[in-house]
């Protein structure tokens, strides 16, 4: 939790005040963040599919899937 920011920070810092439960969790904690905010493994995942230099794009080469034949 101490790497949050901004209103993830705020969100977090309300439900330890108000003694949320699931804060003790990490699986609801991650569930109910998830919900709350997205997840951001999914944006970070998208955003490297589009990088050439990505695991994927990598992987798609070494195979001669990334390889335009002409």
């Amino acid at each position: 939790m101490a790497n949050l920011e901004g209103e993830a920070a705020e969100w977090v810092t309300i439900l330890h005040d108000e003694g949320i439960p699931e804060l003790a969790d990490p699986d609801a904690f991650l569930s109910g963040l998830t919900a709350r905010f997205g997840d951001p493994a999914q944006s970070q995942w998208a955003d490297s599919s589009c990088d050439p230099d990505s695991f994927e794009a990598k992987e798609a080469t070494k195979k001669g899937e990334g390889e335009v034949m002409g």
